[in-house]
């Protein structure tokens, strides 16, 4: 095998675990995407009454002043970006197929 044939098979390997790094990162982005979906449903049901898990609430608790934080900065001019979407929004656009 030439030098430039070694070159050439070297550079197709690389190309290739290449491609396979970028298909497991998008399919990792995928993955946490799903959970985050599904954490929001989770969360909205949870606020709504529909879903009533004791496990669920210290973490429910934790979103819920977390907004409020984020509610109080923005009412405060403190806050960096213009609109603030709720878990619980994100949610329902999810599931109606919107965006989020």
């Amino acid at each position: 095998m030439g030098l430039i044939d070694k070159f050439t098979a070297a550079g197709q390997q690389a190309t290739s675990r290449a491609r396979e790094t970028v298909h497991e990162t998008q399919l990792r982005q995928d993955l946490n995407h799903a959970y985050s979906q599904l954490g929001r449903e989770t969360y909205a049901r949870l606020t709504d009454g529909q879903v009533t898990d004791p496990r669920l609430s210290p973490t429910g608790e934790r979103i819920r002043v977390l907004e409020r934080e984020l509610a109080t900065l923005a009412r405060a001019g403190g806050s960096s970006r213009d609109e603030h979407t709720t878990p619980a929004t994100s949610a329902n656009e999810a599931t109606e197929g919107g965006a989020t």
